[in-house]
């Protein structure tokens, strides 16, 4: 009897043992082949709102430029040097973002395959123009990503997955619910909402603050005994570096891929880049310790202003920075060159102010988007100059002598981003066939290659 329950016994732990190398296995296969699920078909019944995250302002931002009878650019601009030559405007309009889940049979099948049954839902009050904008560019850039070579390593999309949509009617809600549950107005009769995959809030901003502020902002943890608990080292400058010129890579590589589909963002910033993580938690690769670039996906939100690379020549707002630049209007190519250089040239400005902020060995000085590209104006776009200028600050050391290495690669490289409207301007007039893209500078560059 003795020897009977031993064997039960052993083949009871074999049994559970294989069970747990067979889950670990699922696992992993999961996270490296993610699932996604079209809720374009689910009933609105099958989509619950499980909490309110915040809401989304809009603003438009003017270069302002003056130009004579003849359309030429006056320099230097007759401004009033006590005014800014760049206003920003918040817009009227605003979008609420809820976080929801999948529910009902449709939620348990999407969770029986390892999916995530999380969803980012946006209310757009007031911005249907913005939301149909969002809606076209993704839906035009998921379908060209069903080709496979339009998909990253680990056949990620470069972009939060559009996954459903629909307007609210007075039946849709209880108002009741939305006061007591979500502590917030309910939504008006026809506001557009749509759906989107669950990638998480960490965007590249959430990066660009120093590793020694993040670390001296982190919750105190303690032991058994009720001592507080020292959190672990910051990883080394060499890890971090490593893993911040991969995430460059990615963005580059995400960047190209909208490009390449035939789609301009038109207001790229840090905000709208998301740093998310394959499997379940989604802020693993924003983490402070986060350094395994292969759990790190990019991904590309917020397209409310974007537009069709084929639509260039009759966007007015377009037209009208273009000649800012010498750029021939009645040129469908030249146009739409540069537009994709207006949307490296604000992708250059965020990287810049990654770099900076996650690299950098304290705050005591923050660069932010804005101040840079104030700064960079005042030095008449002068990557060298600004080079100088951080040069100064003991904070910037490293950074400075990493983008210095191998005969100033960095700084080429940024002077590239920054500048692009400008270098297309040359090229065209010079009637050279010779454009800078994502894609030639993520293959170009050596400051990337570590």
């Amino acid at each position: 009897m003795t020897h009977t329950l031993l064997l039960l016994n052993i083949a009871q732990k074999a049994f559970l043992f294989m069970l747990l190398i067979l889950s670990t296995i699922i696992t992993v296969l999961f996270s490296l082949f993610p699932i996604t699920v079209s809720l374009s078909l689910l009933p609105l019944q099958s989509i619950s709102i499980k909490r309110y995250i915040g809401a989304q302002g809009f603003a438009e931002v003017t270069d302002w430029d003056y130009f004579d009878e003849t359309g030429k650019k006056v320099e230097p601009p007759p401004f009033d040097p006590s005014q800014p030559k760049r206003t920003v405007n918040k817009g009227g309009g605003s979008v609420r973002l809820f976080l929801g889940e999948v529910a009902g049979v449709e939620g348990a099948k999407i969770r029986s395959k390892g999916g995530d049954s999380r969803i980012l839902i946006k209310e757009y009050n007031g911005l249907s123009e913005a939301a149909r904008r969002e809606e076209v560019s993704l839906s035009r850039l998921l379908d060209n990503e069903e080709d496979s070579s339009m998909r990253g390593i680990n056949g990620e999309s470069c972009v939060v997955n559009l996954m459903g949509k629909w307007n609210a009617t007075a039946s849709d809600f209880d108002k009741n619910e939305w006061y007591s549950y979500l502590k917030i107005s309910p939504p008006s009769e026809g506001v557009l909402f749509l759906c989107f995959e669950w990638a998480g809030l960490s965007t590249l901003k959430t990066l660009c603050t120093p590793s020694s502020t993040r670390l001296s902002k982190l919750s105190p943890k303690r032991g058994l005994l009720g001592q507080i608990v020292q959190p672990p080292a910051i990883p080394d400058w060499s890890l971090r570096t490593r893993y911040a010129l991969g995430i460059v890579k990615k963005v580059l590589e995400g960047m190209a891929r909208i490009h390449e589909g035939g789609v301009v963002h038109n207001s790229v910033g840090s905000n709208s880049i998301v740093i998310s993580s394959l499997g379940q938690d989604k802020s693993e690769a924003a983490s402070l310790y986060a350094t395994t670039l292969s759990r790190c996906v990019v991904k590309f939100s917020d397209f409310g202003f974007s537009s069709m690379l084929s639509d260039s020549t009759t966007d007015s707002q377009l037209i009208r920075r273009a000649k800012g630049y010498k750029i021939d209007v009645n040129n469908p190519f030249a146009l739409s060159q540069f537009a994709i250089a207006e949307d490296l040239s604000n992708l250059g400005f965020a990287l810049l102010e990654f770099v900076l902020g996650f690299l950098s060995d304290s705050d005591d000085v923050i660069l932010d988007n804005e101040s840079l590209q104030r700064q960079f104006d005042l030095m008449d776009s002068s990557i060298y100059s600004l080079k100088e200028y951080l040069s100064a600050e003991t904070q910037f050391e490293r950074v400075v002598n990493l983008l210095s290495e191998n005969e100033n690669a960095g700084w080429d490289f940024f002077e590239g981003l920054l500048n692009s409207r400008e270098r297309v301007s040359k090229n065209l007039q010079a009637g050279e066939i010779k454009f800078l893209t994502a894609r030639s500078l993520l293959l170009g560059t050596s400051f990337l290659r570590r």
